[in-house]
């Protein structure tokens, strides 16, 4: 959800690019060894039954960007019978492929769960398929499982990742060089530092909030008028978050391609369907940036003018429930909150209401 290794030349870039898409056109994938995970895909994540005991299975968000496995303590004790901070997982098993032992940790994940939609038991962090490739198609969302290494050559569409415990490409917008994380466990497209030097479309403004230890921030979110070249990939104008955190590129990003991770070599392969620069669509919503709670999620601001503000919601309302189901477990419709028209009830000062919200496009 949110560490270095060998350095992507920049004379390679097209051609990488062009092998990518023939690669791809031939429809080759992983081989025959490769097993299926049944994979839940919500809202862009990739939630997996983990196998951690005989007939018991913990829902797990499959997250590139985290160096650490995290269950919920609820879910620890009904697995394990007790909840401690450290413990280790002898039998972690996906799809019959044991990738165990895994090293875990204990953390209340009840907000994450609110932030996706429905519960989930756990995080499973990129160490934990050490000893697999491991292919994650945003194209016919699926996860993969395979054995064997990834062979070099970016001719073959295959680039080399830095870090150890997580994976980053080198990005380049306009002139300023970055080195951005590929988080699986985020559901946006791209984090970005501040930068004077960035041109921008369509303006940033407000419409994402960022959970803090001690409180909310809000962040800025546009759509560039520069390339933002991702390792061998160019996005043409991507719609970008602006923050002052570690920069990323998140699971819309990943939208069409397919990404097998090599850790033993740090490989990585990317493939895709089309030639070209990948062009993002809008970012649609209500115009709502939200805090998730233990049972709802809560309202931190309005964009002015937006459906949300339109409906009359307010900072501190309260989400409780949305088409009828509870906020916890609204689903995993595209999007969440933001795709279609949403009957939202809504606590404000201990009364409650239903309103209707239209989603709309906030950035074009």
């Amino acid at each position: 959800m949110r560490h270095g290794g060998g350095r992507i030349r920049w004379r390679w870039q097209m051609a990488a690019v062009l092998s990518i898409c023939l690669v791809a056109s031939t429809g080759a994938v992983l081989g025959s060894e490769d097993a299926v995970v049944p994979a839940s895909f919500c809202r862009g994540l990739f939630l997996v039954p983990l196998e951690v005991a005989d007939g018991v299975s913990l829902e797990m968000l499959v997250d590139t960007g985290s160096s650490w496995t995290f269950i919920d303590p609820g879910s620890a004790r009904r697995a394990f019978g007790r909840a401690d901070y450290r413990l280790t997982l002898q039998t972690a098993r996906l799809a019959g492929v044991d990738l165990g032992p895994v090293k875990a940790r204990s953390l209340p994940l009840s907000e994450l769960g609110m932030a996706v939609g429905r519960p989930i038991d756990g995080i499973l962090g990129f160490p934990a398929f050490r000893r697999v490739l491991l292919t994650l198609d945003y194209a016919r969302r699926q996860v993969r499982l395979g054995a064997g290494t990834l062979p070099p050559g970016a001719g073959m569409g295959i680039v080399q990742y830095e870090g150890r415990q997580r994976p980053h490409l080198p990005t380049r917008v306009a002139e300023r060089r970055l080195r951005l994380l590929l988080d699986s466990g985020s559901t946006g497209s791209f984090v970005l530092p501040p930068d004077d030097d960035y041109r921008w479309e369509v303006e940033p403004r407000p419409l994402a909030a960022a959970v803090l230890a001690n409180g909310i921030r809000l962040d800025d979110v546009g759509r560039l008028d520069q390339e933002l070249r991702l390792g061998p990939l160019v996005y043409d104008r991507p719609v970008a978050r602006v923050a002052r955190r570690e920069p990323l590129a998140g699971a819309l990003a990943f939208t069409g391609l397919v990404l097998t991770f090599d850790q033993a070599s740090r490989r990585l392969r990317i493939l895709r369907d089309e030639f070209g620069p990948i062009r993002l669509g809008p970012k649609t919503g209500t115009g709502v940036a939200y805090r998730p709670r233990a049972d709802a999620l809560e309202v931190v601001h309005v964009d002015p003018g937006s459906p949300a503000d339109l409906a009359g919601l307010l900072p501190g309302d309260l989400v409780v429930a949305v088409d009828e189901r509870p906020a916890v477990d609204r689903g995993c419709v595209e999007q969440g909150l933001d795709a279609g028209i949403r009957r939202l009830e809504v606590s404000r000062a201990g009364v409650r209401r239903t309103v209707t919200v239209e989603n709309a496009v906030l950035i074009p």
